[in-house]
């Protein structure tokens, strides 16, 4: 049986909220807006679900939310395996990056990647 996404989110979501930078000049503590977080745990849900990430891969998704001011944003997220061989990625890693591009870290709040995955996430006022 799969999990739901709302179980999902009640076990993974106080450990997101608190996603800050690794960069030690840029830690922060955000209040996403649930909708962010409801929509970034989907897509990362999704893609753990759908197995490996291939090598050179891209998957995108985007949407319509309105972000912690009131204001429509136009949410649009990315992941790329640039790395040298498959990856199968946890729905938990690729929602914590996701969640660190949201507020501004650069690269997911990492300066390399080891396993050649990157993650961006774009919003603009829609």
């Amino acid at each position: 049986m799969k999990p739901s996404i709302l179980t999902l989110a009640s076990a993974t979501l106080p450990g997101l909220s608190m996603a800050k930078c690794f960069n030690k000049d840029s830690n922060q503590y955000p209040d996403h807006p649930v909708e962010v977080v409801y929509a970034l745990l989907g897509w990362g849900c999704e893609l753990e679900t759908s197995g490996q990430l291939r090598r050179g891969d891209k998957r995108a998704w985007h949407t319509g939310l309105r972000d912690a001011d009131g204001n429509d944003v136009c949410l649009n997220v990315e992941i790329t395996n640039n790395g040298h061989k498959d990856y199968s990625v946890e729905m938990k890693q690729v929602t914590d990056a996701w969640m660190r591009e949201y507020v501004g870290c650069p690269y997911g709040g990492r300066r390399e990647y080891a396993d050649g995955l990157e993650y961006a996430i774009c919003k603009r006022r829609g």
